[in-house]
This record gives structure tokens, C-alpha cells and sequence, in this order.
């Protein structure tokens, strides 16, 4: 099939937010092959509870920032689809958003090799956001929360480079897929990236924010509200009171530093 899909998800300490991301692209793919690099909280569990002969999952000690990279290249080995996107485990995609992929990809000319998607950023809870100024990946002429998430699977490329700043590579010339714009599209949906918000209680990621987030009115993903055993954590935490206090002392130090990153 043209729109056949694998999810490649590569975790570290993902409990808070694992159970979601996949249930919410399990339906939409023919595989998810997932590996995890020594995660000690309660992931392993979360993800074996779920029960779908789509999940592959292989389990590897803590890795550095060249193997990750491998493990990405052996992810692309064992895909047998056309397509394969990246997913993390703190990654959520409303079901809007993936049927819109799954509709570009049954119409994708030959010429299309990946797909950016722009991203929903948390902070504080599901609620609240980070403004798309905060956002510093540039993709098509757009710049802010956006990545590239859905490749075509092709000999002519390959990951390459050191984790967080590997690219998919064309063999020949070099280029980085994302500076390659007859081969890009952009998806109109978003989906949800909580990178910003908790993750663990092992916290290994290092990247929560404190900050007071612009409140939007947004249809929350419909994983959110499916049953879900008692071990996987809610996705309407929120800050404590003391991290609020903590947020509206920091939110103008963000801001100020942002705009005098743009002068």
C-alpha cells in the first residue's frame, strides 16, 4: 500500500507520556519498532502492557550519541514499508493529524521524500504553550515548533551525523533532507511535543521548562481520555504551586532572552 507506514521510537525514561504516543499512531501504522536505551523507570513496563503484534520492542543498554544514530540506520534495515516516521516517547499525534498523513501519503509523488510537521509545545500542563518564537527549527521558510518527523525509505539515504544533530543524509550529495525543499512538504495539523513538560521520575532529560505558559482552547488528542491501566501516569498534571511561583519569576527572563536572540 502507498500510505504504509512503520514508526521508528527510540526511549529513555518516556513513562510519563509513552503509553499515549503510542496508542495514538498504533492504529495508523503496520509496525512500530521501538527500542529502549536503559530506561529505569517504569517505560518497559508501560509499553509491554500494551498488547498489539505491531510493537517489536528491543531493549539496549545506555548508548552514546554514534550509536543512537546506528540504531536509527538499524531501524531503516528492519522497515519493510515505503515509509517510516519518527516518533518519541513524549510525542503525541491528534488523530486528525495522522489521517491527514496518511491521505498525503497515498497522494505523494515520486519526487517527495519527507514530511515536516508543526508541533504543539506544553508547558506548565496540556493547557498552556510555548509561543511559536521559542521555536528555532527553520523548515520550508517557516520557522518555529516544527520538525521533520515521516521519510521515505530509500538506498540513495542514510542516517548520519551525532545524536541531537543527525540528519537524514543523501548519499551523494550530502545534503540534509530538510535543505532539500523539492523533496519537503509540510502537513496543515500539528501534533503534540511535551518535550517541555514532565517526562519521569527519573529525570534523565534535563529539559522541563518553568515557564507560564499563552492558554489556547485546543481539542485535546483523544488518547488523553482512553482507559489506560492504573500504572500509566494522567496527562492533566499540572504545576505545583511552588513550581508556578517558581514559572512567573523565570516566564520574563525567557522572554527577554528570546527577543535579544533576535537582534
Amino acid at each position: 500500500m502507498k500510505d504504509a507506514i512503520t514508526a521508528h521510537m527510540i526511549v529513555k525514561n518516556e513513562e510519563q507520556w509513552v503509553w499515549y504516543a503510542l496508542q495514538s499512531i498504533l492504529p495508523y501504522v503496520d509496525k512500530v519498532i521501538v527500542y529502549d536505551t536503559g530506561s529505569t523507570d517504569d517505560t518497559i513496563k508501560i509499553i509491554k502492557s500494551i498488547t498489539s503484534p505491531k510493537i517489536h520492542l528491543e531493549l539496549y543498554s545506555s548508548v552514546n550519541a554514534s550509536k543512537l544514530v546506528k540504531l536509527r540506520n538499524a531501524q531503516i534495515a528492519a522497515t519493510e514499508t515505503n515509509w517510516f516516521m519518527l516518533i518519541d516517547g513524549d510525542e503525541v499525534w491528534p488523530r486528525e493529524t495522522i489521517l491527514e498523513l496518511k491521505d498525503t501519503l497515498s497522494q505523494a509523488s515520486n519526487l517527495l521524500v519527507a514530511i515536516a510537521i508543526r508541533t504543539w509545545v506544553p508547558v506548565g500542563d496540556v493547557y498552556h504553550f510555548q509561543d511559536e518564537s521559542a521555536g528555532r527549527y527553520e523548515v520550508l521558510g517557516h520557522r518555529g515548533h516544527l520538525n521533520v518527523r515521516v521519510f521515505k525509505k530509500s538506498e540513495q539515504y542514510r542516517w548520519e551525523g551525532l545524536y541531537p544533530l543527525e540528519a537524514y543524509i543523501h548519499r551523494k550529495s550530502k545534503l540534509p533532507v530538510q535543505q532539500q525543499t523539492q523533496a519537503l512538504l509540510m502537513l496543515k495539523q500539528k501534533y503534540w511535543h511535551m518535550t517541555h513538560l514532565v517526562r519521569s521520575s527519573v529525570d534523565t532529560h534535563h529539559k522541563r521548562k518553568y515557564e507560564i505558559g499563552i492558554k489556547r482552547i485546543l481539542s485535546l488528542p483523544e488518547v488523553f481520555y482512553f482507559k489506560h491501566p492504573d500504572f500509566v501516569p494522567s496527562p492533566f498534571e499540572s504545576f505545583s504551586l511552588p513550581e508556578k511561583l517558581i514559572a512567573w519569576f523565570l516566564t520574563p527572563l525567557l522572554h527577554l532572552k528570546r527577543s535579544m536572540a533576535k537582534i
